[in-house]
């Protein structure tokens, strides 16, 4: 079957879309494809359950009614659906109910309503091949089929478009590679069901809110990371405004209006070292300062070999677009073996800066460097700018000038892949991609514009992670001026009209791409009836669709250069309405962010601090719960042989406690009286290492192992005492209301270990003639020091052997044995070793945000469109060079087509049909050999500090 297709949309092109000025030329192509249109039979339209399908070979599955349903199971909805390919021209698409787990539970059975629409010439039988899930989901079935000439229908033509609609809205709903292609082949059907041309909507290719996974959500909130994210809503976008006709001066717009941080009293008489180049940086833009070259290339090292795996893991997508690189190339300013060798030698520090973040999409941005060297390191980078600019494929724009007295030059080419600005002022040498950030950055050193060394935020920031400390490898600092800007009339409004531009973009490109791809399209000017104001000149060039004011896909001008000065009325509306939602998330102060990073060999570390937390911070229960105390040095028993270590601080007067107390009365009278005001100040919460992990690591189903044996879980829960009498007191009355509410159904036991009293408490239905070693019950201990209750008695009696050792070393006048690793934090800590993370991965192999095949097999259904509509060209190698993404396998194999099943599929992973297990473990975390994370809640906000160590290789 080598000419099978899968899914072809057809032979048509958007002459009318993308028709360039050489009328003549259109003319004759239009021409040309009515000739070849006549030429072809006429098509014919099927509709054909699956159930009733001429299968040649094999049979539809039948349901497992006895399986049970996993949770892994649902992960697999949307991916593992049926699909077909037929031979020679025409399309075929799968519709009806979308297959879920219980199915096969329903009356209608395992495929319910489920059919192939179907597309061919007229009066030709139809042969092909349809693909089904197994009724255990753990691949898929091979069936051949037929399909008559008679079956075909007048009827089934509606019926085939509104499948073929449906098919790429759902691929369009997954948020998946190839949105922006997904988009237009819906509309395309749409519009050739309706006879109505369906406009652009929102471009979600490349601005898309990302789904986060129970990965990235705990790594976030122990890291601090959840509340920069928070602060900032970069992906908040502004609400859709009815009304508001009229130009409106942007000047006019008033931008946020939260009052400062009052700086000076939080610094008092501190004067911390200052970064040189922070004085050449101007205060409402963001900096990443490195303290040395070596600094800096440790840390990119460091991203690149741990830090992109690591990001793959936990984003929603398996693609790269190279965002780093492709601004080295830009700038000019490439990591060579002899850059590395020679930039120690002539550079001091370095700094990156820029007024947005918006990197993926298109943002100015410079490097400063400080160099007693400034003309040798000027001319270095001349010669790189004109060796790169030699290099390209077209001509590039030598360019040159002055700004308040500082000469630069440049190189420029016309799509901007290429946008190097090089200056020297003093001991700084300036290198950007935008000449409007090197006005600003020479302004700035020239005193003309405030620079961020004078900004009392700065200051605080530095005073606490000085300058000049061993372990520093990077320090970055997001102003007050800065969020404030970001979150400001022109760069909002601004932004959301790149957001639309791309969509218009990404959709032109998409019609052309046809024409692109197969060379037959015409490059220049084109026009097109989406309303894209301000666009400027619309041109095709062999690499996609450029905008003479916004861009590329690949480059989108950065708002700094946007001339944005009129906005309309429903802009303005927008924005304000925006504006107000942001607001409430502040009820008094504004909240700039400081971070500070280490690396080196065997450990990484971050520093953070966001201050003050927004209003309705997914901190907020934490705060609540623990701002009134702190973790004691020793709090939370810290000892070898833990897997993971979580220690909260309680304080006992606050909100929540007091709701857990309220509660608690309203259970018996005997606990009204305060219930809870026995209690320490920290709570803890700990795996220790235990025979279970290895059983439930060779566990052919983990979650069935889970089931059966989580009695033994050697989990404890561990809650420090101020007052024992009031812990007994509690317990007593625990107990008692047990006993009254349920009487008989519970057997509390005391037992001795070493002259020390337990209790065991279990259910009679348990009891089972044997002494009770080997059925479900929960044990607890109290002492001065704390309560523990935990399913295992063994990791309770090493608890109570800890406990002993250090009241007999406090009696002997001895120092209590040292912790393992010292608490990073005095509100919130967690530390994980090695082994946790063996047993997290084994956790999330059925998880499907975490699953790296699951992510693998996201980029074949777009990879399949291009292999089947273009089968002469690489398909990954086709979506990087038009989509600027390049489609990776998170286990590191490669994209290749396997003909059998008439997909593309991984090296390593397989595809949906028919799965190969992959490479163990989850990339670099298979290295770490702990993690000790740390918060303090402090001024109304957080800081943070976290801690990795791994192997050194």
């Amino acid at each position: 079957m080598n000419d099978m297709k899968i899914h072809s949309a057809g032979e048509s092109m958007e002459i009318r879309k993308c028709a360039p000025r050489a009328v003549i030329a259109a003319a004759f192509a239009a021409l040309a494809l009515m000739w070849a249109n006549s030429l072809r039979a006429e098509d014919a339209y099927y509709h054909i359950p699956l159930e009733k399908l001429n299968i040649t070979e094999g049979a539809l599955p039948k349901a497992d009614n006895s399986r049970r349903v996993r949770p892994v199971d649902f992960g697999l909805v949307g991916i593992m659906q049926p699909y077909a390919a037929i031979v020679g021209d025409g399309e075929v698409y799968t519709g009806g109910s979308t297959m879920m787990p219980w199915m096969g539970m329903e009356p209608r059975g395992l495929y319910g309503d489920a059919f192939l629409a179907v597309r061919a010439p007229a009066g030709k039988k139809i042969e092909g091949l349809l693909f089904v899930p197994n009724p255990d989901w753990s691949g898929m079935v091979r069936l051949p089929f037929k399909i008559e000439p008679a079956a075909a229908t007048s009827a089934a033509k509606r019926e085939f478009l509104e499948t073929k609609e449906a098919h790429y809205r759902d691929l369009r709903a997954r948020n998946i590679a190839g949105t922006a292609w997904f988009r237009h082949q819906e509309d395309e059907a749409i519009a050739a069901r309706t006879g109505k041309k369906v406009s652009a909507a929102a471009d979600s290719e490349r601005i898309n809110p990302r789904r986060r996974g129970d990965v990235e959500d705990t790594y976030s909130l122990f890291s601090g990371g959840r509340a920069v994210s928070e602060n900032l809503q970069l992906d908040r976008a502004m609400p859709a405004a009815r009304g508001g006709t009229g130009a409106v001066d942007i000047a006019t717009l008033t931008g946020i209006t939260v009052a400062p941080m009052d700086w000076k009293s939080l610094l008092k008489d501190a004067k911390p070292e200052t970064d040189p180049l922070a004085a050449a940086i101007p205060a409402d833009q963001h900096a990443l300062f490195f303290p040395s070259f070596q600094a800096m290339m440790t840390v990119m090292d460091e991203a690149d070999t741990n830090g992109t795996p690591l990001l793959r893991m936990i984003e929603p997508r398996a693609e790269d677009m190279d965002t780093r690189h492709r601004y080295q190339k830009q700038l000019c300013l490439g990591l060579s073996d002899l850059s590395r060798r020679i930039g120690p030698q002539v550079v001091d520090a370095i700094a990156m800066t820029g007024s947005d973040p918006y990197l993926r999409m298109g943002s100015d941005v410079a490097v400063l460097f400080q160099t007693k060297k400034a003309d040798l390191l000027k001319s270095l980078i001349i010669a790189q700018q004109s060796l790169v600019a030699s290099a390209a494929k077209q001509a590039a724009k030598a360019v040159h000038g002055d700004i308040e007295g500082v000469a630069y030059t440049g190189v420029v080419l016309s799509d901007r892949t290429v946008s190097s600005y090089v200056a020297a002022a003093g001991e700084v040498v300036f290198v950007s991609n935008s000449l409007e950030q090197l006005r600003g950055l020479i302004a700035a050193s020239k005193g003309s514009r405030p620079a961020l060394s004078s900004q009392d935020e700065y200051l605080f920031f530095r005073s606490r992670y000085r300058r000049g400390d061993a372990d520093e490898s990077a320090f970055l600092v997001l102003s007050d001026a800065t969020i404030r800007r970001w979150c400001g009339p022109r760069w909002r409004i601004a932004d959301s009209r790149r957001t639309k531009v791309a969509a218009a973009l990404a959709e032109l490109q998409a019609a052309c791409l046809d024409g692109l791809v197969i060379g037959t399209l015409n490059l220049g000017p084109i026009h097109t009836d989406f309303q894209i104001p301000d666009a400027g000149e619309l041109t095709v060039t062999a690499d996609g669709v450029r905008s003479s004011v916004y861009g590329t896909l690949d480059f989108m001008t950065p708002i700094i250069e946007l001339p944005v000065t009129q906005v309309t009325g429903t802009e303005a509306d927008a924005y304000a309405a925006w504006r107000e939602g942001y607001q409430r998330n502040w009820s008094q102060k504004f909240d700039p962010i400081a971070a500070r990073f280490s690396a080196r060999p065997g450990r990484i570390g971050l520093e953070l601090t966001v201050m003050p937390l927004i209003a309705r911070t997914d901190y907020r229960e934490l705060t609540s719960l623990s701002s009134g105390a702190q973790i004691a040095p020793g709090a939370g028993d810290p000892h070898a042989g833990t897997l993971a270590h979580f220690v909260t601080a309680i304080d006992k007067n606050s909100a929540p406690m007091a709701q857990a107390g309220i509660m608690a009365g309203s259970m018996s009278p005997a606990l009204k009286t305060n219930p809870f005001g026995w209690l320490g100040s920290s709570i803890a919460l700990y795996a220790d290492a235990d025979p279970f992990w290895d059983q439930f690591l060779n566990a052919k189903d983990p979650e069935i192992f889970l089931e059966q044996n989580y009695w033994r879980l050697p989990l404890a829960l561990r809650v420090e005492v101020a007052n024992p009498l009031g812990a007994a007191a509690f317990l007593t009355a625990l107990r008692a209301y047990a006993n009254q509410t349920a009487p008989d159904m519970t057997i509390w036991e005391t037992r001795d270990y070493k002259g020390r009293n337990y209790v065991r408490v279990t259910s009679p239905s348990m009891a089972s003639g044997t002494d009770g070693t080997n059925m479900p019950a929960i044990f607890y201990s109290t002492g001065p020091q704390a309560l523990v209750v935990t399913l295992n008695e063994d990791l309770l009696k090493r608890a109570m052997d800890r406990e002993a050792a250090a009241a007999q070393a406090k009696s002997a006048g001895s120092a209590p044995p040292p912790s393992p690793s010292p608490w990073l934090g005095t509100n919130v800590c967690l530390q994980l070793d090695r082994s946790f993370f063996k047993v997290f991965e084994r956790l999330m192999g059925g998880n499907y945000r975490g699953s790296q095949p699951h992510m693998a097999w996201d980029n074949l259904p777009i990879l399949n469109e291009w292999k089947h509509r273009f089968p002469g060209q690489d398909p990954v190698k086709l979506h990087e060079r038009f989509w600027q993404t390049r489609l990776v396998c998170p286990g590191g194999g490669e994209y290749v087509w396997n003909e059998k099943w008439q997909t593309m599929e991984s090296t390593v992973y397989g595809h949906p049909g028919e799965p190969k297990p992959g490479p163990q473990g989850f990339g670099p975390l298979t290295r770490l050999t702990g993690a000790n994370l740390g918060l303090n809640f402090e001024n109304q906000g957080i800081s943070a500090r976290a801690v990795f160590e791994r192997e050194s290789k």
